[in-house]
């Protein structure tokens, strides 16, 4: 389903939502309250540096230091870009936490150098992003066949001591005939240690599928969140291509619910989030901010 608007003030369910995930008791009125925020260290909001692909191309220096001027501390990376992010992420103090993996290596490819340069780079995870159209099954057994793949994928990189995911679009939430979801076959298809999921909520949610049931489902597997938010006017698809640029906003200025979303996600011990938009209405490192400003008001 796709999630109630919110972007004002927090509603008492919200307030609840995020005390149940361990957030601990909210009084607004109490000093004591705002001494125990004040202690509290600040989330390590992440960014997919996809968001600023074009800026990065242009000048990834100065959009580093953009992103980290607005606060954000943790990115995920494409993976070609590895070799020129590394160098200056290090120098801003900005730590790379993941990688999605080009086509080549997403099929297996290279895969061994790409895990030696991501273990000497201090990456924790890489990331299965995408299927393209021309490779996507059909059937139950073809979501098999990609499993396989991936299992074995992931056995390399689990040796190696880090962690593969796979992340969701839209077409994942098909189904068999049964009614099963084709992202539930791949779930149930790779083991639960090896193979982590990155769930987008706004993929999931374009399709009518509930970001929160998917967290719950699959608590303790979903490792990665992208937080990216649908425009409220916005018709549910399974086909990426034809989502308008304009579904996507900013986080907390669209139709999803993000304080019940990042209640489920801490609940269900998610361990990094990063913002995505991947379309903007004009310069992304604004938007960027925008999304940052609202996630550090929570």
């Amino acid at each position: 389903m796709v999630l109630p608007k919110r972007t004002g003030d927090l509603t008492r369910r919200q307030l609840m939502a995020l005390a149940a995930a361990g957030a601990g008791q909210v009084v607004l009125s109490s000093p004591g309250w705002a001494r125990t925020r004040r202690q509290q260290p600040k989330s390590a909001w992440g960014v997919q540096l996809y968001t600023v692909r074009d800026q990065i191309a242009r000048d990834a220096a100065a959009t580093l230091q953009g992103l980290a001027t607005i606060g954000y501390t943790e990115l995920e990376i494409l993976q070609p870009t590895l070799p020129v992010i590394a160098p200056l992420a290090r120098k801003l103090n900005l730590s790379i936490v993941s990688a999605h993996l080009d086509r080549p290596t997403a099929t297996g490819e290279g895969l061994s150098a790409l895990v030696a340069q991501a273990k000497a780079n201090g990456l924790r995870y890489l990331v299965v992003p995408f299927v393209p159209p021309d490779e996507r099954p059909t059937d139950r057994a073809g979501f098999v066949q990609l499993a396989r793949r991936w299992s074995r994928m992931a056995e390399e990189v689990s040796a190696a001591g880090l962690q593969l995911c796979y992340h969701n679009h839209a077409f994942e939430f098909g189904q068999d005939r049964d009614g099963t979801r084709w992202l539930d076959v791949i779930m149930q298809e790779t083991a639960a240690a090896r193979m982590k999921l990155e769930l987008d909520v706004f993929w999931a949610a374009i399709t009518g599928a509930d970001p929160i049931e998917i967290l719950r489902r699959y608590s303790g597997r979903v490792a990665l969140v992208h937080l990216k938010d649908q425009d409220p006017q916005a018709a549910r698809s399974l086909v990426e291509a034809g989502v308008p640029r304009q579904s996507f906003v900013e986080v907390g200025f669209g139709a999803l619910d993000f304080v019940s979303i990042l209640a489920a996600a801490r609940a269900a011990a998610v361990e990094h989030y990063f913002v995505e938009q991947d379309f903007t209405p004009g310069d992304p490192l604004e938007s960027l901010k925008k999304s940052y400003a609202y996630l550090a008001r929570l």
